[in-house]
């Protein structure tokens, strides 16, 4: 009576390991499993190989594909760090597929559209809404999570908007990156000619992936395996909403951060973030609006004063009307060159147009970093009510008035302020500098090479002392040699903690 129940039992074993292996040799590139790399590049380069590879299908005809966003597992939403992924990643796509990827500008320009349609949405455009709009036959999407080691888990998958199926999908392991990576680091993909990527290929490569760099690999119904874990203690596994399992890998401990260094006299440390450049609503040369990650910097506290600008021998100024040489008020008739060689000999730079609006916009996404209304800006500001309404004329006295939420003082009137970037109408040229951005390289007329000037001032010409004229979006523009009563500026200078 044992060895019929005994050879049972080895033929459902036998028969369960057949379907699973026949499951694995049919699952059409979907694949089950979490694979740890050594670093971004690396996991890149193969999931442009892989999707290069389904693209060289007959069946499908060299797909048009749309990256379209990768949220946030956690807050389900996009932030920073999506963007960078996908900048990079759509870029590693473009060097296998240069004919086949949608650029990543033309969906960043789709969504401004879709915000500018629909004024006042919370809501982003959904994947499926922004692949048809670019045209695209394959969307792919997915989600991000920081692991407790701090690596980055990316799942990905790969939609046929025709078939409405899924054609591939998978998960991987990276360590997290710098937030200055760019997409010169991509290293693009050497791929062989091949008609079709067959499921046994699929199969083996995973296995020779797990094998090259020591992984365990889980597939789905797998019992978690030991093998390969040599740091005392067994990896573990989360099951995730699609119903596979994927790795978690054992917590490191690492060193603490240095301690950062103090801001020089008279400076703040403005903390890295991002933050949306430009006002949609606004004037034509502040759109599109766009989203904008500022390293970390310090910037002056306040304006700089008639005391301040004696400091530099060679620095020279103009004289004219409302002029005052008060040493705490601050100095104007400084032209752009002057400005900036007064920075220079201090140390210090003048501030690119991204990060003076990300400063006075002191982390808030809202078009203005206070409300547009004139009791709120009393507080903060100089303008016509308080001074040109009341018979004062002229700069007032720096730091008299209430700071930002960042410490600093007079971001929003007083005196108009010299930036570094050269002026353009607009920033269709350059919203695709998507940190720390410089502005454009050149003047858009070399024999009148308009700068930026930001701020607002106490009055005067321009509607620079109105609520208006005040808002964080609002641009000005001059040549670099002009002198005025309304144009001061303040110095910036590179955080020593940025590598």
């Amino acid at each position: 009576m044992l060895k019929p129940r005994k050879s049972k039992v080895w033929m459902r074993i036998f028969l369960t390991l057949f379907f699973f292996l026949c499951m694995v040799l049919t699952a059409k590139a979907i694949s089950h499993v979490s694979i740890r790399y050594p670093s971004i590049q690396e996991s890149f380069r193969v999931i442009s190989s892989e999707i290069a590879g389904l693209s060289k299908d007959p069946r499908y005809e060299n797909p048009g594909i749309a990256l379209t966003d990768i949220i946030n597992h956690q807050s389900l939403e996009r932030d920073s760090t999506s963007e960078m992924l996908e900048e990079a990643l759509n870029e590693a796509l473009a060097e296998e597929m240069p004919n086949q990827v949608v650029p990543h500008f033309e969906l960043v320009q789709l969504r401004i559209e879709w915000n500018e349609n629909y004024p006042g949405s919370f809501r982003e455009p959904l994947s499926e809404d922004l692949a048809g709009q670019a045209e695209a036959d394959w969307m792919i999407s997915g989600s991000y999570e920081t692991l407790k080691n701090q690596e980055i888990q990316l799942r990905l998958e790969l939609y046929d908007m025709v078939s409405e199926k899924n054609l591939w999908q998978d998960i991987f392991v990276f360590p997290q990156f710098s937030k200055r990576f760019t997409k010169q680091y991509i290293v693009p993909a050497v791929m062989e000619e091949t008609s079709s990527i067959t499921e046994n290929k699929i199969f083996q490569e995973t296995e020779e992936r797990s094998d090259e760099y020591h992984l365990d690999v889980v597939t789905e119904g797998a019992l978690p395996s030991t093998a390969g874990s040599e740091r005392g203690k067994a990896p573990s596994y989360q099951q995730n909403q699609r119903g596979y399992f994927s790795m978690i890998f054992p917590e490191f401990t690492s060193p603490p951060p240095p301690p950062l260094s103090p801001p020089p006299e008279g400076m703040v440390r403005i903390p890295e973030g991002e933050f949306v450049m430009g006002d949609p609503g606004g004037r034509p040369d502040e759109q599109p609006d766009h989203l904008v990650f500022i390293d970390s910097f310090f910037l002056d506290k306040h304006e700089v004063t008639n005391g301040d600008y004696l400091l530099c021998e060679n620095c020279e100024r103009g004289h004219g009307g409302f002029d005052t040489s008060l040493p705490d008020k601050p100095v104007v008739y400084v032209d752009w060159n002057n400005a900036n060689h007064y920075c220079q000999s201090q140390g210090k730079r003048l501030p690119t147009e991204a990060e003076w609006e990300y400063s006075a916009k002191a982390g808030k996404n809202n078009n203005d970093s206070q409300e547009t209304n004139s009791e709120n800006l009393l507080l903060y500001a100089w303008n016509e009510e308080n001074t040109e309404n009341l018979g004062l004329y002229g700069a007032q006295e720096v730091a008299s008035k209430k700071t930002s939420p960042w410490g600093l003082f007079d971001m929003q009137g007083n005196v108009m302020e010299w930036v570094s970037d050269f002026y353009t109408q607009g920033y269709m040229g350059t919203f695709n500098q998507s940190i720390s951005p410089k502005g454009p390289e050149t003047a858009a007329n070399p024999e009148y090479p308009l700068r930026v000037v930001r701020g607002g001032a106490w009055g005067g010409v321009h509607g620079a002392g109105k609520v208006e004229g005040m808002r964080a979006s609002r641009r000005y523009a001059f040549a670099p040699w002009v002198l005025s009563f309304q144009i001061g500026f303040r110095c910036a200078a590179d955080d020593p903690n940025i590598q």
